[in-house]
């Protein structure tokens, strides 16, 4: 039976990003950061909807992106959205074999080695596979983050890869599975690209 949940030792994987806020931002700064929040949160709930692309859902995308109108002129989550799947590395995570099962946005509340994690996979896919392990595993997290380099997705991987590491010891804890069972990509939304973490360990 789990112990009692501690205020002192309760995590968000998301809360170990750098925090870098001044108590004297500007207006300005702050407008532009509740921007990006709001065009993040469209973003994810685009990506939420795609369980397998059809083309119904690209034509949808397609109108959709022609008739935004919202406040961030400069972004257009639709269109943002629709490129990352004409994108052949990104476009594969959303045609998986009719076998795999498919978690979106599939919250979580569990302890880790005595510390109790709470977040939410943006995706996952699960495989079974003809082996002793039985199935593998794709953690997929979809970041917003303005990069305009390889080098910039670099550093993005390095910037959430406390909070990734957390995913995928609660999905190994989910799953009951080792930590070479679960592939960790980060795909850049911004740059139409995916790197994937922890293949070393």
């Amino acid at each position: 039976m789990p112990r009692p949940i501690r205020r002192d030792n309760f995590i968000s994987p998301s809360s170990l990003e750098k925090q870098t806020q001044n108590k004297n931002l500007s207006f300005l700064f702050n407008l532009e950061r509740e921007k990006n929040k709001e065009y993040g949160r469209k973003v994810h709930e685009l990506f939420a909807r795609l369980e397998r692309l059809t083309d119904p859902l690209v034509q949808s995308l397609q109108q959709l992106a022609l008739e935004y109108k919202g406040e961030d002129k400069e972004r257009n989550p639709f269109q943002d959205v629709l490129e990352c799947l004409q994108t052949p590395e990104i476009q594969k995570i959303f045609t998986p074999n009719e076998d795999t099962d498919i978690w979106i946005e599939k919250n979580f509340c569990l302890e880790v080695e005595g510390l109790w994690i709470k977040g939410s996979f943006d995706r996952v896919h699960i495989k079974k596979v003809e082996s002793d392990k039985g199935i593998s595993s794709e953690i997929y997290d979809f970041k917003t983050d303005f990069v305009c380099s390889l080098e910039g997705l670099y550093e993005l991987a390095k910037k959430y890869q406390s909070q990734l590491m957390l995913y995928r010891k609660a999905l190994c804890k989910l799953l009951q599975i080792e930590p070479s069972q679960v592939k960790v990509l980060l795909v850049s939304v911004h740059l139409k690209k995916m790197i994937e973490l922890f293949q070393d360990a």
